[in-house]
C-alpha cells in the first residue's frame, strides 16, 4: 500500500494527544503488569502489521534500502519488544533494600518499581 499524501498535525492536536497520554498515566491504568504486557504486544503488532509502510517511509525520508530497514530497524525493534515481554515480571519485582543500621530492627524495606 503506497500513499504519496503526507498528513500533518497541528500543534494543538499534538498537545491534546500528549495530554491524553498524561491523563491515562495519572489514572493509574499503566501500573498493572497485565496492562504493560498488552501494550508491548500491541506495539509488536503495530510494527508487524505496518512493516511495508515503515519500509516505504524510511525509503522516502532517508533513502534506506528495504534490507537496511528490516535488519537495522524492524528486527531490532521486535527483538527489544520480545526481550521486554520476556523480562517484564523480573524487571518489575520488588527489591529488598538494607536499611540504615538505626532502622534495621524489625523493619523490612522494599524498593517498588512502578512507572513514573
Amino acid at each position: 500500500m503506497t500513499s504519496n499524501v503526507l498528513h500533518f498535525h497541528t500543534d494543538a492536536e499534538i498537545h491534546k494527544a500528549a495530554e491524553t497520554a498524561r491523563q491515562t498515566f495519572r489514572s493509574g491504568i499503566t501500573k498493572p503488569l497485565k496492562y504493560r504486557r498488552h501494550q508491548l504486544e500491541q506495539l509488536w503488532r503495530l510494527v508487524d502489521d505496518n512493516t511495508d509502510l515503515i519500509i516505504e517511509a524510511l525509503k522516502k525520508d532517508l533513502h534506506k534500502h528495504k534490507n537496511e530497514t528490516v535488519l537495522g530497524e524492524l528486527v531490532p525493534a521486535k527483538e527489544e519488544i520480545n526481550d521486554a515481554l520476556e523480562h517484564l515480571e523480573e524487571w518489575a519485582k520488588d527489591e529488598k533494600v538494607v536499611p540504615a543500621l538505626v532502622n534495621r530492627v524489625g523493619v523490612t524495606c522494599l524498593k517498588r518499581k512502578e512507572p513514573k
